[in-house]
């Protein structure tokens, strides 16, 4: 490069002009009172003059003296040169301060951090956003050790302290991913169009954060802010949303349940929140009122899903609102609702039951079929036995062998072909024992999966004995015992002598079989 492809900043200074060589004799100075301070401006250039000289004799030009001064000025001149060319390659490629990556120096890095503070501008326009002192966009440098000295910078850049509506605790910084491509000797960095998550983050430990020229920082250094507060929602809002704020509990853990024909709900989680949504869709409680949030999870027959019930809440005994977007059973369901309501029910409706569950305290109501609200309605059994049976048809009788299957015990409630058989109360279950029987002899009888109502009984593990019933129809037998909801243990006992359903035949077991039956609790 030539001094003449230099900006005039950098070109050095033109060399002084060569001396008069006779100047015209100084006169003798003249005291003159003060008159304040004057205008600046440059006197006419002189020569020195030599010392003890007086001041009317012709000045004395030391030539030694001015090679010295024309050596001393020509490398001036080279230094002014150098430092152009050096001055404009730190403008250009450090921005005052080197920061290095991977070993080589980091190129423009103030235009780095000002393209990560652009994306955040871009970021928080539409969205409530607290910022706190020193907000910018920062390099993550190693706190201590070699890479520290070095100013070796990570891949990313971290921007804040600032905190968005759904920031919590210590998250207080954006994080950018930092692409780099070699550019000669050095390395530029393409900051990403989006941070690693929409949320702020907490600083990693072990890092100090710095801008060119700017002291170093730790997490603690920059202080707590606290979160904006989100736009208060519609009244009485209803709404299906992928997040919440943070959440206060307002049921027992185990998480309660109801059901009823077509199956059933289970309430996972129910909790007042501060504000849900995300960003420039979050919002806040509207004004007196509070928001309640909760989770549902479906709970009957595979294959069956949420959309399949009948399900709404009702707020202080008012008519059920609808529940949104139930097809998602993974959204938070969030409804504004007044402070002091006293009563917010998740309501299932099923054939002629009404269930509620609180979502204020989680308790179920004291109506709701308490064996659908169990986890435990099952006792798998392996159970094999071969006893003698005697038929007796119009007075004739024929004993044989039947070999007898017996693998579950099950509560349940509805029966029948509709369901529209059921217990006498909420509080009761049906207690049927699937089992499977072989006749010797009786190839007519084989595959049979009842036996008459009256060869079954089960007592409870309080020494109450119940008898069973036929709850089938014309077509089919289904036999079963009515117990109570919450039963738990007791034994079964087959034998005796009953009429088959027909009326016409008689079947009797002289030796009773009797066996446990356990359900777990819940």
């Amino acid at each position: 490069m030539s001094s003449s492809d230099l900006p005039p900043q950098w070109l050095p200074p033109a060399l002084p002009q060569e001396p008069p060589s006779a100047p015209a004799p100084m006169p003798d100075p003249t005291p003159t009172a003060w008159q304040g301070p004057q205008q600046l401006s440059q006197p006419p250039w002189h020569p020195p003059m030599a010392l003890g000289a007086p001041l009317d004799s012709t000045p004395v030009v030391p030539r030694r003296r001015r090679r010295r001064l024309l050596v001393a000025v020509a490398a001036v001149a080279v230094l002014v040169i150098g430092a152009g060319l050096t001055g404009g390659w730190l403008l250009l490629h450090c921005d005052g301060t080197r920061y290095n990556y991977q070993g080589k120096p980091v190129s423009h890095p103030a235009q780095v951090l000002a393209t990560g503070e652009a994306r955040v501008a871009a970021l928080v326009a539409h969205q409530p956003v607290a910022r706190g002192r020193d907000d910018h966009c920062y390099f993550a440098l190693p706190s201590s050790g070699p890479a520290a000295t070095r100013r070796t910078v990570s891949s990313g850049i971290y921007c804040g302290p600032m905190k968005l509506v759904n920031s919590e605790n210590d998250d207080q910084f954006l994080h950018y991913y930092l692409s780099p491509k070699p550019a000669g000797k050095n390395v530029e960095f393409t900051v990403s169009d989006n941070p690693v998550s929409s949320d702020t983050e907490t600083l990693p430990d072990g890092i100090v954060l710095q801008r060119p020229g700017g002291a170093k920082h730790t997490a603690a250094s920059f202080g707590m802010i606290s979160a904006p507060i989100a736009p208060p929602a519609d009244q009485n809002a209803f709404v299906s949303v992928d997040r919440v704020g943070t959440q206060t509990s307002l049921k027992p853990p185990a998480a309660p349940q109801m059901a009823g024909y077509d199956g059933g709900v289970i309430l996972e989680t129910a909790a007042s929140v501060g504000y849900y949504g995300h960003a420039g869709d979050a919002r806040s409680a509207p004004a007196g009122q509070r928001l309640i949030a909760f989770t549902l999870k479906y709970h009957g027959p595979n294959g069956g899903k949420l959309t399949d019930l009948d399900l709404g809440v009702s707020v202080n005994g008012a008519p059920l609102q609808p529940i949104p977007d139930l097809s998602d059973s993974y959204a938070e369901k969030v409804i504004a609702v007044p402070p002091a309501a006293s009563s917010v029910n998740l309501v299932l409706r099923s054939k002629a039951t009404t269930q509620e569950i609180s979502l204020l305290t989680g308790k179920p109501a004291a109506n709701n079929i308490v064996v659908l609200a169990r986890q435990n309605q099952r006792d798998t059994l392996t159970i094999a036995k071969d006893l003698p049976i005697t038929f007796t048809v119009n007075g004739n009788s024929a004993t044989t062998t039947m070999h007898v299957k017996i693998t579950e015990a099950d509560l349940e409630y509805y029966e029948g072909d509709d369901g529209e058989k059921v217990p006498a109360s909420s509080a009761k279950a049906y207690l049927h024992i699937r089992m499977r029987m072989t006749f010797d002899n009786v190839p007519a009888a084989d595959g049979a999966t009842e036996l008459p109502a009256g060869l079954l009984s089960f007592k409870s593990r309080d020494g109450i004995t119940m008898p069973a019933r036929d709850v089938g129809t014309d077509e089919y037998n289904y036999v079963v015992i009515e117990v109570p909801g919450l039963t738990e243990a007791g034994t079964l006992t087959i034998g005796g002598s009953a009429l088959a359903p027909s009326g016409q035949v008689r079947l009797t077991l002289p030796q009773p079989f009797s066996f446990p039956i356990e359900f777990a609790p819940g």
